[in-house]
């Protein structure tokens, strides 16, 4: 399993006491070895994970279940044809003190 410890200001912007003076809330990220396992089936990277979940957009996802996702700028070969971009969505979950990572998605393709 990998866990990133990130800065809440990366996660989720930063909170202000009422004095105007910034400072972090610590989140971690766990990804669990299902999704560590696919990931390279996929041709996704833990960089990228961390990139979705700390910039990534609110998609949709099931249940209790959360969702991010990001497009890269991808221009090189993907199973034997040439892609622009790749969009990878992290489906996760709140747990305790973090967020677990379920599973990983990409597609492959063009998005404005």
């Amino acid at each position: 399993m990998v866990v990133f410890s990130i800065s809440g200001a990366l996660a989720c912007g930063l909170r202000k006491f009422p004095t105007g003076i910034h400072y972090p809330i610590f989140v971690k990220i766990r990804i669990d070895p299902h999704a560590l396992a696919r990931m390279p089936v996929r041709g996704v990277s833990a960089d990228e994970v961390f990139e979705v979940v700390t910039r990534g957009e609110v998609a949709e996802a099931r249940g209790e279940r959360r969702a991010k996702e990001l497009v890269f700028a991808h221009e090189r070969l993907w199973a034997g044809r040439f892609y622009a971009q790749k969009r990878v969505k992290v489906v996760y979950m709140i747990e305790g003190d973090g967020i677990v990572v379920i599973t990983v998605l990409a597609y492959y393709g063009r998005w404005s």
